[in-house]
Parts: C-alpha cells; structure tokens; sequence
C-alpha cells in the first residue's frame, strides 16, 4: 500500500498513514460496523515497531544495530554495555507486542477475505477477493458502503461490498468524477 501511495496516489502525502492503516483495517473496529477510532493509529504504530523489532531479530540486523550503538558509544564518551542495548530492544518490543498484536490479528484477518485495490484516479481500497481488473466499484443509493459490480453487458454481477478509502461516508457523492446512473443487478 506504501509503495502505491508514494507512486499515485488520490491522497495528500500528509494523510498517506492514515490510508494504509484505515484501509487495512476496513475503517472499522473488530466488532461492530462503526468507523474506527483514532485510537487504532497508535496500535498501527505499535505494530510497524514491532516488526521492525522482529526484523532486527535477524543476527545480520541486531549486529547492525550494536554496530550503530557502538558508533553513539564515542560520541557519548562511555559504553554502553552489550545487555543494555538487548534490553533496550527486547523491552520496546514487549511493550508493543500486545497493542501490534491488535492490529495484526484484525488487519490480517480482513486482508485473508478481500484483496487490495487501486483505481485509476488513485484511490486506494479492499473488494472481495473474487474481483477482477474491470470491474467497478459504485455506491448504491442508501447503502451503508460501496460495492464491486462487474458488467455483464448492459447489466451488472454484483461481487460483493468493498472499503475505498474515501468513498465510505458519502464522499463519492462529491466527486467530480462520480455520475448517476440506473443499473440492473443480474
């Protein structure tokens, strides 16, 4: 999602964090169908701390790691002792274990049951995991959120509901872009 964002992307470089983790999380908490809070911003950055952890974890990064404390060693004028800076990284792992945890079990399990997707005008999102490049993503009269719909002709397969980030709350309503149009479902 990083990678899409940095290359084309609908939004503004400032909100690009809240992208990725809204959308990986489908803006919504593990029970229930409301937005998610702001509060799950901080398990988000629990959870990137903690796999960078995981990945110093790995002996040729822990060694760079030391090495770089070893370098801050000199400028500081005393050793830090080699527990110290295990510790140091063991601890702010454990401490955000549990909220990255949070993250990672509800992200992964939206991420097992829809795909991730861009559109061309840079919007970012998850559709069902049986959608295919052409199909469309609409907003449908009264319903609470988008959905993937593949045209079969004059008409339309519905594939199932989808997140586009900034399409959930009525913004597709204020698109330049978006255009009403009668459709059957077949």
């Amino acid at each position: 999602m990083a990678a899409f964002l940095k290359t084309k992307s609908a939004y503004s470089p400032d909100l690009h964090e809240e992208v990725i983790w809204r959308t990986a999380l489908w803006n919504r908490p593990k029970s229930g169908q409301r937005k998610a809070d702001s509060s799950y911003a901080a398990f988000y950055e629990a959870f990137k701390r903690f796999v960078k952890f995981r990945s110093l974890s790995e002996p040729n990064l822990l060694e760079e790691f030391c090495l770089g404390m070893r370098a801050l060693d000199k400028e500081l004028g005393f050793t830090i002792p080699g527990d110290v800076v295990a510790n140091i990284v063991v601890q702010e792992s454990l401490e955000d274990q549990g909220e990255a945890e949070k993250f990672a079990n509800w992200a992964s399990w939206v991420c097992i049951q829809m795909r991730k997707c861009s559109t061309r005008r840079g919007y970012l999102g998850q559709v069902p995991n049986s959608s295919k490049v052409g199909d469309v993503i609409c907003v449908i009269a009264g319903a609470a959120v988008p959905f993937t719909i593949r045209p079969k002709g004059k008409e339309y397969q519905l594939i199932g509901q989808c997140y586009l980030h900034g399409f959930m709350e009525g913004e597709a309503l204020q698109d330049p872009h978006a255009r009403k149009e009668d459709i059957v479902l077949v």
